[in-house]
């Protein structure tokens, strides 16, 4: 945590975008790789998350990262009801072609 209240997470810098867009439907792959830089391991799209090591503090972490990186509201339960990074971007992207976070 910093000092703002705010999770901390290293080599995780927020990307910039041209003309202030935002993007908003990360993909599985993106979402592995979030994924493995919090765990410490490499995750394939289809693993399950929990399997390969995610426990409590890193699922705030992932919701954090995914929040400020794409702009959508993540709670724990998301990430417990869809534990694989393939699950979890297509329930961001609210499935074939949805809105992130529905």
């Amino acid at each position: 945590m910093t000092s703002r209240d705010t999770v901390d997470t290293p080599g995780m810098a927020p990307q910039s975008h041209p003309a202030g867009e935002t993007e908003t439907s990360p993909s599985a792959e993106q979402v592995a790789e979030i994924c493995s830089n919090i765990i410490g391991v490499d995750i394939p799209v289809s693993a399950d998350l929990f399997a390969a090591g995610l426990h409590s503090l890193d699922i705030v972490r992932i919701a954090g990262v995914l929040a400020m990186k794409y702009g959508v509201h993540l709670t724990a339960v998301d990430i417990l009801d869809h534990p694989t990074a393939q699950r979890l971007a297509e329930h961001l992207t609210g499935g074939e072609g949805g809105t992130p976070g529905e």
